[in-house]
């Protein structure tokens, strides 16, 4: 019989064959990926850059407020942070600490929720630490950053979580700088913004942007980009924090750490 055709009793018959299983399954698959694919964007062309890849998914992670910026230039990484944590409208602390280290040479923001970003992030920083203990040197940049998008990959569906982060650092005398969220995307790039602020940032950011600006102007940078973004978005302020990864020493220092403008 016809899997397709139905018996006297006005049932489908419950024997399907092995080929229309298949093609079933192969159907489904199709339209499975179409679906996948189709949901993030229409045309991967519309992308201009790495930065522009990641955008429609950090700005969807625009409940928790925050703005992180981190650029790669010549010397090292550029890493800036705001320090404001909110919950819903209401500002739940001005000084939160959202860059993570995960070793001396790698670290991690924080955007989305600080408990998720705070959980995952620690047990990476963990992992490394015993990866060093062990075998004389801690994770790389770029395995911290898998060990991160993993982990978070296989979370069970409904977790709801909601991270957002770039793990940076120095690997092989290397910047390195990699997008991780709680999809488990992980997206290797030169320079990106993340959290609610991040449209503001984006737009000094790459209006003045380049690899080889020096230090103090690349510094200069992402201090202005996160000024801007917490003139504009209520999600984001408190004091701005300023990181550099050194690429000679391979090690991160906190080069400024600004107040707001009406702090006294």
């Amino acid at each position: 019989m016809d899997p397709s055709e139905e018996d006297e009793s006005g049932l489908r018959s419950p024997w399907v064959s092995q080929d229309h299983r298949r093609e079933t399954f192969v159907s489904f698959r199709e339209e499975r990926n179409q679906d996948e694919s189709s949901a993030f964007c229409e045309s991967p062309s519309v992308f201009s850059s790495e930065a522009d890849k990641v955008r429609g998914m950090i700005e969807s992670r625009s409940a928790h407020g925050t703005t992180t910026v981190a650029m790669i230039i010549e010397s090292g990484v550029v890493v800036c942070v705001d320090s404001r944590a909110s919950m819903g409208s209401f500002v739940g602390s001005s000084e939160t600490e959202k860059f993570l280290p995960i070793s001396r040479s790698v670290v991690a923001t924080m955007a989305g929720s600080a408990a998720d970003c705070a959980h995952f992030i620690r047990y990476v920083s963990a992992r490394s630490k015993l990866r060093e203990l062990n075998e004389g040197k801690p994770l790389s940049t770029r395995t911290a950053a898998q060990l991160l998008a993993s982990t978070l990959r296989r979370q069970p569906p409904g977790s709801d979580l909601s991270v957002g982060t770039m793990v940076s650092g120095i690997d092989d005398g290397e910047p390195v700088l990699i997008y991780v969220d709680s999809d488990g995307a992980r997206v290797s790039g030169s320079l990106f913004a993340v959290g609610s602020g991040s449209p503001w940032a984006y737009s000094v950011l790459d209006a003045e942007y380049s690899k080889d600006l020096p230090k103090d102007r690349a510094l200069d940078l992402a201090e202005k980009a996160v000024r801007t973004a917490t003139d504009r978005d209520a999600f984001s302020g408190g004091f701005i924090n300023v990181f550099f990864i050194d690429k000679t020493t391979a090690t991160w220092a906190r080069e400024r750490r600004l107040p707001p403008p009406n702090a006294t």
